[in-house]
């Protein structure tokens, strides 16, 4: 696994290591080694990254990570996260959306929920999304995990393979934000355990 860590230009990945330029407010997340990152995008105060499998592309692919920056921001991770369900409710024939946690990550405010879409009306294609905010010092970060698979009917379940679920579960586990400038919110240790 690797960690990404997102900042305002670029997405910095040296095998887990943060370089000397990354920001001391940090997004750490582990995603399969074999993904690739495409360029960042700079969009005002927010970066965003997406993070693709082998042999896929931005215009085509069935999985997918969206990590997002939003230096400055005050919105709550629980207004970003009840966004993209409204947005997502627009585009989609059946929206089935799981609980919306709370809980707090590293010491700071976050929200979590999963939510499946029957068939989309942009993609034509079911898809279930997982998405976590956290509330850092000096950003926001949100990171937006997809999946899509064939369309089902707006009241049948989303067929989503128990290994992308088991996958996702490991994924979110390690999800953090740290600030090296605040003991309160601990960046991991680098070094590796004896």
């Amino acid at each position: 696994m690797r960690q990404i860590f997102v900042v305002v230009a670029a997405l910095f990945l040296l095998g887990g290591q943060a370089l000397a330029e990354s920001p001391p407010e940090r997004l750490i997340a582990h995603y399969p080694t074999d993904w690739k990152p495409q360029p960042a995008v700079a969009q005002g105060p927010m970066t965003v990254v997406q993070l693709l499998p082998p042999n896929a592309s931005p215009q085509a692919f069935d999985e997918a990570i969206v990590v997002q920056r939003i230096d400055g921001s005050k919105e709550s991770p629980k207004a970003l996260v009840s966004a993209q369900i409204d947005g997502s409710r627009k585009n989609c024939e059946g929206l089935q959306v799981g609980p919306l946690d709370e809980a707090a990550i590293n010491g700071y405010k976050a929200a979590t929920v999963r939510f499946a879409c029957t068939k989309s009306t942009r993609t034509g294609k079911s898809g279930l999304m997982m998405v976590v905010a956290v509330a850092g010092k000096d950003a926001v970060h949100v990171i937006q995990r997809m999946w899509l698979g064939a369309p089902v009917g707006a009241n049948e379940p989303v067929p989503v393979p128990d290994t992308v679920i088991a996958a996702w579960d490991v994924f979110a586990a390690g999800v953090t934000v740290c600030d090296t400038r605040d003991p309160k919110h601990p960046c991991p240790s680098d070094k590796p355990k004896k």
